[in-house]
């Protein structure tokens, strides 16, 4: 899967409100600075902590994260980036989960598209800063009341009575996505 990483991580008890992170790259015992984009998880308040997307792809190697700023004060933790073998493919189906590796799942991407992406591990209506959290199968959207986002399954508007159908998945209301695909409403 060709692409730049991005990945996220969450810490219940602290705030990232006032953090800042700074991302290094680690090569024969000196350590580069490498630009990121950074954000807040959150929204809602369920789930505290951070996301980074560094701006080009990463080559194998050593990195370091060092988080200053948060509640807890400041600390950093090491990735390990590894040529992981055979890419994923370019596209997915989200009902049929066929990405090819069980740490994968198929999600509709900021451009309508479906890609592979690591798993997320947030269930069915719990609260969600964003849909790469969620388990695959799931996208995070606004609840009916519109009071927060969360973890809703997809399904399929154009048959009925089968597994992957509205009819039979959702308890309530649908949404229409981008793609023009649609998702239970929680």
């Amino acid at each position: 899967m060709d692409g730049v990483l991005q990945w996220h991580f969450a810490l219940d008890e602290l705030s990232f409100d006032d953090a800042t992170i700074t991302f290094y790259h680690i090569d024969n015992g000196n350590a580069l600075k490498r630009n990121v984009e950074t954000g807040v998880l959150g929204g809602e308040g369920s789930i505290h902590g951070i996301w980074i997307q560094p701006e080009s792809q990463l080559p194998t190697g050593e990195y370091v994260v060092d988080i200053s700023g948060t509640s807890g004060g400041s600390w950093g933790y090491r990735v390990l980036v590894t040529d992981c073998g055979t890419g994923a493919p370019d596209t997915c189906d989200v009902f049929a989960q066929d990405c090819g590796a069980d740490y994968l799942g198929c999600y509709v991407g900021r451009e309508a598209d479906r890609l592979c992406s690591y798993a997320g591990y947030l269930d069915k209506g719990t609260p969600c800063p964003g849909s790469g959290l969620c388990k695959p199968g799931l996208i995070c959207t606004v609840n009916t009341d519109e009071t927060m986002s969360v973890c809703s399954p997809h399904c399929d508007s154009n048959i009925f009575g089968t597994p992957t159908s509205c009819d039979v998945m959702c308890e309530g209301m649908i949404g229409f996505l981008p793609d023009d695909s649609t998702v239970c409403l929680q």
